[in-house]
């Protein structure tokens, strides 16, 4: 893995997928920009789709953010373009169109045109359910059987809700998006997300989880926000916890290697000796006994 490969595909101001599959390709690549990674691989560590990565990689050749150099059959080389350190316009609009690509496509020719007006449209047969007879003097033979709704007794026509006055107060519920229903022993439960949690990374790795089949339960969730509670009041960067889960294909998220989230206030380390000096004194009491 290169720092310098992975500090680059993180300042690049790109969508969040196409940031997950650069920070793949980093992890894979060498000081001089260079690796050969699978595009599996690199599906199983984003959690993304084999179909949105090969999209995504599509885009970043276009734009000219990675080069390749391999043929059909063999892994080819994949070049990370470490000496591009900014987005231009033209770079972003076409890495934003070539991801647009992963949605679904519709086949419509070149020379198509939707306003056009068939030339079979006067060809079309136009069936007249009420056909007129051609002579308007005939008079049905079943004309009393056929009942007239205004002349049946106790007729009321359909009655009309009243409207509310114009200077009545409109009232608009809007739902919070950090308030969201997860299910629970009782049905389900509304969890409120953090403010310190950031949305796009938190759903991301929502829809890690999901693809992992991994239970999205209240219980579960729940003990996911205090981990990151934890880790918030630690310092800890907490958009990058829930990326590296995500790019890793973790269910639970973990701090940074040789860091530990802070503990609460009332529990306090106990060095070994201590620990190991009370089992003794606990032991020798049971002896006196």
């Amino acid at each position: 893995m290169s720092i310098r490969a992975v500090k680059w595909a993180w300042s690049l101001g790109v969508p969040s997928t196409v940031k997950l599959v650069l920070v793949a390709l980093a992890d894979h690549a060498d000081e001089d920009g260079d690796c050969w990674p699978a595009q599996s691989r690199i599906a199983e560590m984003t959690g993304l789709t084999d179909r949105t990565v090969r999209y995504v990689m599509h885009g970043l050749r276009a734009s000219g953010l990675i080069k390749t150099d391999g043929g059909k059959g063999r892994r080819g080389q994949i070049s990370l373009s470490l000496d591009v350190t900014e987005m231009t316009p033209e770079m972003t609009k076409i890495v934003a169109s070539e991801c647009a690509s992963t949605s679904k496509k519709r086949a419509i020719s070149d020379g198509a045109n939707r306003n056009e007006i068939p030339k079979n449209r006067n060809e079309i047969p136009n069936f007249d359910r009420n056909e007129i007879p051609k002579d308007r003097n005939l008079v049905p033979l079943n004309r009393n059987e056929i009942p007239n709704h205004r002349t049946i007794k106790n007729h009321q026509e359909p009655s009309l809700p009243p409207k509310p006055p114009s200077d009545a107060p409109v009232v608009r519920v809007v739902k919070d998006e950090r308030d969201m229903t997860f299910r629970s022993a009782g049905g389900s439960e509304t969890i409120r997300i953090p403010d310190f949690v950031p949305l796009d990374a938190w759903t991301g790795y929502l829809e890690m989880r999901d693809r992992k089949k991994a239970p999205r339960t209240a219980y579960a969730l729940r003990k996911i926000i205090n981990e990151l509670e934890r880790f918030h009041v630690a310092g800890h960067d907490i958009r990058g916890i829930l990326d590296t889960s995500t790019m890793n294909g973790w269910k639970g998220v973990f701090g940074p290697k040789g860091q530990v989230a802070a503990r609460p206030a009332f529990a306090k380390p106990r060095d070994p000796l201590s620990q190991q000096a009370e089992r003794m004194r606990e032991k020798m009491a049971g002896w006196r006994s």
